[in-house]
């Protein structure tokens, strides 16, 4: 298998690279994750490594039982905004303002949020390093699972009219899914 099948219109402005393995999605995923700050989070929620932290989405949602594809973003100011924020805990409680499966270009405008003055994002856009991504395909939409930040700080700087100016490359795979359970919550029956 190549390219994920049957998606044509949502992979228009995504250009297919290769396949990849399991291993060097959460490898890439781990590499963005290194830093101090990520480490204080996990620590924080009682978690004694970054692998032990980040397998409990990788159970939830089945992402290591996926067959992977990596694609390049063509153009990352007009797609990323219409992807849809992951299904985690603190960001729904933050910026999600109550929206189901809101859209990046959605969660940047939701009142109330630090998003248009946090550093964090600022730093992302003026940094304009490459940018890696992990997502979920379902029910014809591309769900980000890795890169929430990166995805937020590009749509603001769109949203700006400030170029951004690095390549954004996607790990992509079909969902099987239902619904993407919540952190504490059982996928079982689910899938």
């Amino acid at each position: 298998m190549s390219e994920i099948p049957n998606n044509k219109e949502v992979l228009k402005d995504l250009k297919y690279i290769r396949r990849q393995t399991w291993d060097e999605v959460f490898n890439t995923w781990q590499s963005n994750e290194d830093g101090p700050g990520f480490k204080r989070v996990y620590l924080d929620r009682g978690y004694a490594d970054w692998q032990a932290w980040r397998n409990t989405v990788v159970q939830r949602l089945h992402l290591d039982e996926l067959d992977w594809s990596l694609y390049d973003v063509q153009s990352p100011a007009i797609t990323v905004p219409s992807f849809h924020g992951g299904p985690f805990k603190p960001w729904i409680e933050r910026y999600y303002d109550g929206a189901n499966e809101p859209t990046f270009e959605q969660i940047i405008k939701f009142p109330g949020t630090d998003i248009q003055s946090r550093r964090k994002f600022v730093d992302i856009i003026k940094a304009s390093k490459d940018v890696d991504l992990v997502g979920l395909l379902k029910d014809k939409k591309i769900y980000i699972i890795e890169g929430m930040h990166r995805c937020v700080a590009i749509t603001l700087a769109a949203s700006r009219n400030k170029s951004f100016n690095a390549s954004v490359r996607i790990s992509l795979a079909n969902s099987n899914l239902s619904h993407f359970p919540m952190e504490g919550e059982t996928p079982g029956t689910t899938r």
